[in-house]
């Protein structure tokens, strides 16, 4: 009945440390941490390289120069000046005055001023300067179909002498200066009945 006893006690202390060595395990796993997680940052970049914003450039600006030139001379003295206009309409601006006719758009000379001048006392709105400006070309071809000359805006004979119609060199008297409105005609050197292009400018 003893060793039955202790048999039985044998068992039940075998039973009771197993059962702990179980929970004990169990245990541990419940208190187990959790895997780290490792968090791994990307390796900083090398910053790019920005280039400067670009500035667009402006072309140079062009300062507008006027050349100045002389359409009569008194003596050594210059008495009529011109300072050619920046006249975009004109690939050249070139003088008129030695040739006798045409005149021409974009040409200065004595004689283009001497015609805009009678044109102001004919009531026409033009610059008395001696520039035959592109912008002025419509208004010569109005001049000259009102005159019957035509208009091709060249400043022609035709055109001339309609224009100074009231100046008939065939009628001035050289020896007494009539009528007076006919002085220029003393200078009618080529005797075509009118003081114009062909002519000395009177100096």
């Amino acid at each position: 009945m003893l060793k039955v006893r202790k048999l039985f006690i044998a068992m039940f202390v075998l039973i009771s440390i197993t059962s702990c060595t179980s929970n004990s395990s169990y245990g541990d796993r419940l208190k187990r941490p959790d895997p780290t997680i490792v968090v791994t940052e990307a390796p900083p970049t090398a910053p790019t390289a920005t280039s400067a914003p670009t500035i667009p450039t402006l072309p140079p600006t062009t300062i507008f120069v006027p050349k100045v030139v002389c359409l009569q001379s008194i003596g050594e003295e210059c008495a009529w000046e011109l300072r050619l206009p920046n006249d975009l309409g004109c690939n050249a601006q070139t003088p008129s005055s030695e040739r006798v006719f045409a005149l021409l758009p974009c040409e200065y000379s004595y004689w283009i001023g001497f015609l805009e001048t009678k044109l102001t006392t004919l009531g026409v709105r033009v610059d008395k300067d001696g520039y035959y400006a592109s912008n002025e070309v419509d208004l010569i071809k109005d001049i000259q179909r009102k005159l019957g000359v035509g208009d091709d805006g060249l400043i022609g004979p035709k055109t001339w002498r309609a224009v100074f119609s009231d100046i008939d060199c065939y009628q001035f008297n050289y020896e007494s200066g009539e009528p007076g409105w006919m002085y220029d005609c003393y200078y009618d050197n080529n005797s075509d009945g009118m003081y114009g292009p062909g002519d000395p400018i009177p100096n």
